[in-house]
Order: C-alpha cells, then sequence, then structure tokens
C-alpha cells in the first residue's frame, strides 16, 4: 500500500511538469502575457515601460509574441492611447509626454511588400507612415479607410 505522500508528490510533480509546459509555450498560446499584440504582418502593439504602449515591426516574433522590433513612432516618450488596424493599415492616437500633444498616424502596411522581412528598416517604414494636423483629418481619413 502506498502512502499519501507518495501520492502528493506525484501531484505536486505533475502540476510542476503542467507549468513548467504552459509556460515554456505561452509565447504562443498567451502572447497577451507577454504585452504583446498582433496588428497581423507582424507588426504588434507592445506594452513597455511605465505602462505605455508602442507599436513595432518584428521581423522574427517568438511565436505570437514580440519581443522586440522597429518602433513606427521613432520619438521617445511617445504613449500610443488608441491603436485601430485593419488588414491594410494600422492607426494610431499617440500622446507625445514632452509636449503633451495628441499626434495622430495612418500608416500603410503595403509599404513593405516585396521586401524579405529581415531587410525591413526604419527608413523603409517611415515611407508607409502619414502624421495628420488634427483629430479630424484623421478620422475622416480613419473612415474612409475602413479602418475601426
Amino acid at each position: 500500500m502506498k502512502s499519501i505522500g507518495y501520492y502528493t508528490g506525484s501531484v505536486v510533480v505533475a502540476f510542476v511538469v503542467i507549468v513548467v509546459v504552459l509556460f515554456h509555450h505561452s509565447e504562443t498560446l498567451f502572447p497577451s502575457w507577454w504585452g504583446s499584440h498582433s496588428l497581423g504582418d507582424n507588426f504588434y502593439a507592445m506594452d513597455w515601460d511605465g505602462g505605455n504602449q508602442i507599436v513595432v515591426y518584428c521581423p522574427n516574433p517568438r511565436g505570437n509574441t514580440a519581443i522586440s522590433g522597429i518602433n513606427l513612432i521613432k520619438k521617445r516618450n511617445t504613449d500610443c492611447i488608441d491603436i485601430k488596424y485593419n488588414d491594410t493599415y494600422i492607426a494610431m492616437i499617440a500622446h507625445d509626454m514632452h509636449t503633451g500633444k495628441l499626434e495622430y498616424y495612418i500608416f500603410d502596411k503595403r509599404c513593405i511588400e516585396g521586401i524579405t522581412r529581415d531587410s525591413v528598416t526604419y527608413d523603409k517604414l517611415q515611407a508607409g507612415l502619414e502624421q495628420f494636423p488634427n483629430e479630424n483629418q484623421y478620422k475622416e481619413q480613419c473612415q474612409k479607410l475602413k479602418i475601426k
């Protein structure tokens, strides 16, 4: 007859194995645990320092998780406070923490069509980024491009 300690030990070992397997595969199964939110075509919204969010192009994600990438908005201390996207565009409202002003951007993902993933650079991404001078023009363009 086996003791209760034997069964308790087996349960603990099984629990540890399950936790390790889940943690190992969490980058694929639960990317939001890692602060990574896919916007399609290797673009990700990432939770960043101080609770900020940035949008990056990550050519080589781990599972479904971006751990680094090329920031679409190069300015430091810019927090994307609203991100919308569809298959072709990413629309961002960003808060410039230096000036306190809101900035409005729409990025066209097609600007990197035909370029291999590893040869995408910040300059190539900037070709698809358009900044709008005010909220009204930004909203009009979002409606026109069907970005919701």
